[in-house]
C-alpha cells in the first residue's frame, strides 16, 4: 500500500533542530533556509517588501546599493550610514555607479543623501520609509510561488 500515513504525520510533527550543519559548512534554521554562521556578516531585517520591489525597479546597481545601505545599518544602528566605496565594493559596484544607483535611489524617494565632508568623502545616507503602493503586496501570502 505505501508508506503509512500516520507515520508521515508523525515526521511532520517532529520538532526540527534549531540549527543543522549541512556538509557543505552552511547552516540551515528550522524551516530550511539558510542561516548565516557565528561570526558570519549578514543583512539585518526585516527589510520592508515595498522598499526592496521600488529599489529592484530602479536602473543599474540601485538594488545592490540598497542592499549595502541596509546591511550597513544594521551594523551600526544608526538612522545615518557612511556609504564608502570599499563597502558597495563588496557588492559589485564600482565608485561611479555608487553614484548614479544613489541618485536614483534618492529620486525614488529611498534615500536621503548629505554629502561629505570633502569631495572625495563618502555620503551619508539615510534609509527613508515608503508607503505601500495601492494595489502592492500587502495582504498577500509571504510564501508565494512566483
Amino acid at each position: 500500500m505505501g508508506v503509512d500515513e500516520r507515520q508521515v504525520e508523525l515526521a511532520c510533527l517532529r520538532a526540527r533542530p534549531h540549527r543543522v550543519t549541512k556538509g557543505d559548512g552552511g547552516t540551515v534554521g528550522r524551516s530550511g533556509v539558510p542561516r548565516h554562521q557565528a561570526g558570519e556578516p549578514f543583512v539585518k531585517g526585516p527589510i520592508p517588501l515595498n522598499w526592496l520591489e521600488r529599489a529592484a525597479r530602479l536602473p543599474g546597481k540601485a538594488l545592490h546599493v540598497g542592499l549595502a545601505l541596509w546591511f550597513r545599518a544594521g551594523m551600526v544602528g544608526d538612522a545615518w550610514v557612511k556609504l564608502s566605496n570599499g563597502l558597495v565594493a563588496r557588492f559589485g559596484v564600482e565608485r561611479n555607479a555608487k553614484r548614479r544607483a544613489l541618485t536614483a535611489l534618492q529620486g525614488a524617494g529611498l534615500v536621503e543623501t548629505q554629502p561629505g565632508v570633502s569631495r572625495n568623502a563618502s555620503p551619508l545616507v539615510r534609509l527613508k520609509a515608503v508607503q505601500a503602493a495601492v494595489g502592492g503586496t500587502e495582504g498577500h501570502n509571504h510564501g508565494g510561488s512566483d
